[in-house]
C-alpha cells in the first residue's frame, strides 16, 4: 500500500496504527484543524493549478492554504480536503483526476460528522481492533486500509496476515497457566486444516476463539518463542487441503457448456439436464498460490479453468439434500489445467480426460467459510493473464448446486474429510471459450470477490516434445 504523509505532533489530528507493522490504519481529524500546510501541496504544477481555475472557479492559491491534503500517489489519487467556508462550517470530499480509473477503483472511506455525535470502530485489514473514534460535528476520519471485504485487491497486494493457531492454542494454554501447552496443541489444535476437521468436522468455534485471543493481546509468541503473526507477503501459501482423497470436476454451468459443446457443432447431452456428472482428477498434482506449474513436453495448447470448489469437512453418506451443506468446511478456486490438444484425443475414447488433465491443479489461495462465501451467482469473477483482464464473469445460477452434488455423490458412496468438488467452469472462464491461448512464462490470475486471488505461473516445457505411437 502506497504510503501517506501523516505529520506527527499536530494538534488536531489523531492516528490509528497497526500493532503489527506500525502502518497507518486511520487518521481522525478534527473539525478545529487549521494546520493545512503541515501536509504536502496538491497543486505543484501549473497544469493542476489551471485545473482548480477553471473547474471550481477559485484561486489555486487561496486553495492551497486552506486546504489540506492527503494524497496517495498510486491510483487513484486520494484527496481528503478540509476547509473553512465563511459560515464557519468544514466540508470535506475527495478529489480525484477527470481521467478514468483503473478496474478496481478506490478503496479508502472517507467518513464526515455532520452533527451530533458518532462512534467508528478502527480495524485493521486483518481484523484487529484499534479502538474507537470519537467523531463530533465536522470531524472527519479517513480509513486507509480499506474495506476489509476488498478481498480482491487486499490478496493481490498480499495485505493481511496469517495467525498460526497451533502456535497460538499453545500459548493461549500457556497464559491460562496449562502443563504441557505444546504437547496439548499439537493433540487439540493440530498445525493442519485437514487434521482440525478431522477432529472437530465443520466446527470452527475453536478456531474463532484462538483468532479472538490473538487480537487482543499486545504482542504474542508460542511458548517456545514461537512466531504466531505471519505478514502474508512473508509466507508461501500451499494448497489448503494436501491429501485429497478424492478430486471430482462437475459441470454446473449451463452457460459454459453451451459455448463450448457449439463450439464443437454439438449440444448438451440431454443426461446433463437429469442428473450431477463429474470426472476424476488427480489429486496428487496440487498448486498452491504463486507456484509454477508445468507445460507438458505432450501439449502445444494448454488451458486454465476459472472454477469454484467445495472441500468436505466431514464424513458423509447418504446425505440428504436438505443437510448435504453442513458437510461443507469451506470454499475456495479451482483452476483446472488442461492441455487441449491431448484431451481432445482421449475425450474421443468416452472414457473421460487422463494426460489432458492430470498434470496439474490449482487450489487456493485459502478456505472461506460457508457464510462468507454467500450465494456463488453473485460472485464477481475475472481471469487475468500477465496483467491483462481476459474474461469477467458472474456465474450466474449453477444448473447443479454443490449442495445437490454431495447428495447425489453421497448416495451408498463414503464421503471423507478433505474431499473437493470442482464447480466446473464458469461462464467465459476459459481460454477455448474465448479463443485464446496462455503461453509459457504466463501467469495466470483467478479471482472472485469474496474469495482472493489464485495465482499460478507457468513453467516451459523442458526436453523435446512427447509423441506417442503405441507399441
Amino acid at each position: 500500500m502506497t504510503e501517506f504523509a501523516t505529520p506527527e505532533g499536530l494538534e488536531h489530528v489523531d492516528y490509528y496504527k497497526s500493532r503489527r507493522d506500525n502502518r497507518v490504519v486511520a487518521i481522525h481529524i478534527h473539525a478545529g484543524f487549521d494546520e493545512f500546510e503541515a501536509f504536502p501541496p496538491f497543486m505543484e504544477s501549473e497544469e493542476e493549478r489551471e485545473h482548480i481555475r477553471q473547474a471550481y472557479n477559485v484561486d489555486p492559491e487561496s486553495e492551497r492554504r486552506n486546504k489540506a491534503h492527503i494524497t496517495d500517489d498510486g491510483w487513484p489519487l486520494q484527496v481528503i480536503m478540509l476547509t473553512r467556508d465563511p459560515g464557519g462550517t468544514t466540508a470535506a470530499h475527495y478529489h480525484v483526476p477527470d481521467t478514468p480509473l483503473p478496474d478496481h477503483p478506490t478503496r479508502h472511506q472517507l467518513l464526515l460528522c455532520q452533527r451530533g455525535s458518532a462512534r467508528i470502530g478502527v480495524y485493521s485489514t486483518e481484523g484487529d481492533f484499534l479502538g474507537d473514534a470519537i467523531l463530533k460535528p465536522q470531524d472527519v476520519i479517513l480509513m486507509l486500509d480499506g474495506d476489509p471485504q476488498d478481498t480482491v485487491e487486499n490478496a493481490r497486494d498480499n495485505l493481511g496476515s496469517i495467525v498460526d493457531v497451533n502456535f497460538a492454542y499453545a500459548a493461549m494454554e500457556a497464559d491460562n497457566g496449562e502443563a504441557n501447552p505444546t504437547g496439548r496443541s499439537l493433540a487439540f489444535c493440530p498445525p493442519d486444516l485437514q487434521a482440525y476437521a478431522e477432529l472437530y468436522g465443520t466446527d470452527l468455534t475453536l478456531l474463532e476463539k484462538i483468532v479472538d485471543w490473538v487480537s487482543v493481546q499486545e504482542q504474542v509468541t508460542g511458548p517456545r518463542g514461537e512466531t504466531v503473526n505471519w505478514r502474508l507477503a512473508d509466507v508461501t501459501l500451499l494448497p489448503p487441503i494436501l491429501r485429497v482423497p478424492v478430486l471430482r470436476d462437475f459441470a454446473a454451468f449451463e452457460d459454459h457448456l453451451e459455448n463450448t459443446f457449439s463450439k464443437m457443432g454439438l449440444k448438451i447431452p440431454p443426461v446433463w439436464y437429469e442428473q450431477p456428472t463429474a470426472f476424476k482428477g488427480n489429486s496428487t498434482t496440487l498448486f498452491g498460490h504463486g507456484s509454477t506449474v508445468p507445460w507438458p513436453r505432450y501439449t502445444n495448447k494448454m488451458d486454465y479453468e476459472l472454477e469454484l470448489a467445495a472441500i468436505i469437512g466431514r464424513p458423509t453418506k447418504d446425505v440428504d439434500f436438505d443437510h448435504a451443506s453442513d458437510a461443507i468446511l469451506g470454499y475456495t478456486l479451482l483452476n483446472d489445467f488442461s492441455a487441449r490438444d491431448t484431451q481432445r484425443g482421449e475425450m474421443n475414447v468416452s472414457t473421460g480426460p487422463y494426460k489432458g488433465k492430470d498434470f496439474a491443479w490449482g487450489l487456493g489461495p485459502w478456505l472461506i467459510t460457508p457464510d462468507e462465501f454467500g450465494d456463488p451467482a453473485t460472485l464477481q469473477m475475472a481471469v487475468r493473464v500477465d496483467g491483462e483482464v481476459w474474461a469477467k464473469s458472474t456465474p450466474g445460477p449453477m444448473h447443479w448446486t454443490f449442495p445437490q452434488v454431495i447428495s447425489y455423490t453421497s448416495q451408498d458412496e463414503l464421503m471423507n474429510v478433505g474431499e473437493v468438488l470442482g464447480s466446473g467452469t464458469v461462464n467465459s472462464g476459459c481460454g477455448f471459450e474465448i479463443d485464446r491461448w496462455i503461453e509459457p512464462g504466463a501467469t495466470v490470475e483467478l479471482e472472485a470477490d469474496r474469495i482472493g486471488v489464485l495465482t499460478h505461473h507457468v513453467g516451459h516445457p523442458t526436453g523435446a516434445p512427447i509423441r506417442w505411437s503405441g507399441a
